[in-house]
């Protein structure tokens, strides 16, 4: 009888505490589902569909997702990129304090301050440096141009191949539009418009000259824009 009765003690206190283990629970888990920061798009007072992990892709920033659309938020939870993309590449990857960002399949460029520098309109967008320092190539219905530091459309994409600066005269790319080859120089304007046939190197034939083919022609062109065909 002693030892049903100790058995009866033991379970009695046994069951209170799974009653309160299950109350203190159930409070606790009530208590942190209505403290965790629910961030709202101030704009549309939607909660967004996904939440990323902070600095993943910019320091003190979340990468955030509305109706497959990609934005930011930052650590105060104030959207500092609307949704507007389907994709985000990491800052960084392209050009420093950049992001390149995606919207049907054209490519652009944000800023740190989330300000749309460079407008998605490129099928494609090279790295900078990679032709000229400070200039990256871009690609609009396979043609070609250039975009500066600061963003701005140096070269329009009008030509269906640019060449490496310097691989013909130094400061000078070769271009080629339709077929017909000319050049452009360091500030992106054109120094001998597409209409040759041909063109060597600067100093190949001639020291100061490249040889050209124009029409079954064959001329020489110099750095002063000066053109010269044999007789």
């Amino acid at each position: 009888m002693k030892n049903t009765s100790i058995h009866k003690s033991i379970l009695v206190l046994f069951l209170s505490f799974m009653a309160f283990a299950s109350s203190a629970f159930n409070s606790y888990d009530y208590h942190c589902q209505n403290s965790m920061p629910k961030f709202k798009n101030a704009d549309i007072n939607t909660t967004y569909d996904e939440v990323y992990r902070f600095g993943a892709y910019k320091r003190g920033w979340a990468m955030v997702s509305l109706s497959r659309k990609l934005g930011f938020i930052n650590s105060e939870g104030v959207e500092v990129v609307k949704p507007i993309y389907d994709e985000i590449f990491r800052f960084g990857a392209y050009k420093t304090g950049w992001a390149m960002v995606t919207d049907q399949d054209r490519h652009g460029f944000i800023n740190s301050e989330g300000e749309e520098i460079v407008k998605p309109i490129y099928h494609e967008i090279f790295h900078f440096g990679a032709y000229k320092a400070g200039w990256a190539m871009v690609n609009q219905q396979d043609k070609y141009g250039f975009i500066n530091s600061e963003g701005e459309e140096i070269v329009k994409p009008i030509y269906h191949e640019i060449f490496r600066f310097g691989a013909y005269k130094k400061g000078w790319a070769m271009i080629n539009q339709n077929g017909k080859y000319g050049f452009i120089n360091s500030e992106g304007v054109e120094v001998f418009k597409p209409v040759f046939d041909e063109i060597f190197r600067f100093g190949k034939h001639k020291k100061g000259w490249a040889m050209v083919r124009f029409n079954g022609q064959i001329g020489f062109i110099n750095e002063e824009g000066i053109i010269k065909f044999e007789k």
